[in-house]
């Protein structure tokens, strides 16, 4: 079952956080980096938000808060203003120092139409 993410409208920031748990434990982060991908349903990539420790310039963006397992995510308005009202779907990878990858459950976004310009 997807995680169901509060809608956004095009044209407007977007940020959304939530902690990493194991067991109901925050996870320690530290070291970590991340990314996020959304898709529309046919599977096309329509946005990545990379760790911005990666790529601070980038206006969409993960950072992680290591030893509170927060991971925080950003998307710019003039990204959200590109993207057509729908259904989306995404997930966030997480890599650890040691190599590990880990995949949250499949999240889904409603992007509605903004109706203020």
């Amino acid at each position: 079952m997807a995680t169901k993410l509060p809608s956004v409208k095009n044209g407007d920031t977007w940020r959304f956080s939530f902690v990493w748990s194991t067991n109901n434990t925050p996870t320690d982060l530290t070291g970590c980096s991340a990314k996020m991908q959304i898709r529309d349903t046919s599977g096309a990539l329509v946005a990545t938000a990379p760790t911005s420790a990666i790529s601070p310039a980038l206006p969409n963006t993960v950072t992680i808060v290591g030893n509170t397992g927060t991971v925080n995510v950003t998307f710019a308005a003039n990204f959200t203003a590109s993207v057509s009202a729908g259904q989306y779907k995404s997930d966030l990878q997480l890599t650890f120092p040691d190599g590990t990858v880990q995949s949250s459950s499949t999240i889904s976004i409603t992007v509605e139409a903004g109706i203020t310009e």
